[in-house]
């Protein structure tokens, strides 16, 4: 049978699961070098934000502190589900207090993706210059929302980037099918026949021809001697 100081530390737990909240955002720390450092919640988007395409349900601050990083970006900053890009903060005037971000992350709901109605952004520091400045210029709300996996170009949705896929360059042909950009030069074809010589095997085929080649030239000059001598 349980102990009664067993069953007390069971309950104790169970209450504190039961009052922890979802969507909760961290206070502030002092930025890492090779490490994500949280900044703060923030009402608006720096000037610079450049916003990253990604499969939405994996969305958290690891995630796209980590697809900024690889862009080699200083700053990574969420929305609820969205990513985004920067070497810079958000203006210093448009910080909120923390529990205004307060959106569940997707992929990981204990933390603070940002939040909705109205908007906060919750700001990492990526790692990659730990001193980074604040963006005296804040960007307007991007106009749309759509996403898809992997970035390579950019387009612009208002005055903030949206980074897109390009996982190959093709053309469309006449019928409608997607054949590569490129075709392959004549020039490049290899010549068969100079190949099949080049091998061991195709050496000796040349002899061989070589060989019967120069036979049939001396039987046909013993032929032209016994004509002679036959006028």
């Amino acid at each position: 049978m349980p102990s009664l100081a067993t069953v007390s530390a069971a309950f104790l737990f169970s209450v504190t699961l039961a009052a922890a909240k979802d969507g909760q955002q961290s206070s502030a720390g002092v930025p890492v070098p090779q490490m994500y450092t949280v900044q703060g919640c923030f009402g608006s988007l720096p000037a610079d934000a450049t916003r990253v395409t990604v499969d939405t349900k994996k969305v958290s601050n690891a995630y796209c502190s980590e697809l900024c990083s690889e862009d080699k970006k200083r700053v990574a900053i969420i929305h609820v589900n969205l990513c985004y890009c920067a070497d810079t903060y958000p203006p210093e005037d448009s910080l909120l207090d923390d529990d205004k971000c307060n959106s569940s992350c997707p992929a990981y709901p204990p933390e603070a993706c940002g939040a909705s109605e109205p908007d906060a952004y919750s700001v990492f520091n990526t790692g990659i210059k730990v001193q980074v400045d604040y963006n005296e210029s804040a960007a307007p709300n991007p106009t749309t929302s759509s996403v898809v996996s992997g970035s390579n170009s950019t387009t612009t949705v208002g005055s903030v980037k949206d980074t897109t896929s390009a996982s190959a360059s093709v053309s469309t042909a006449a019928d409608g099918s997607d054949e590569p950009s490129s075709t392959p030069s004549t020039s490049g074809v290899p010549n068969n026949a100079a190949h099949r010589f080049s091998t061991p095997m195709g050496n000796i085929a040349r002899k061989v021809q070589g060989f019967f080649n120069s036979g049939n030239d001396r039987s046909g000059s013993d032929r032209t001697r016994q004509a002679k001598q036959d006028l």
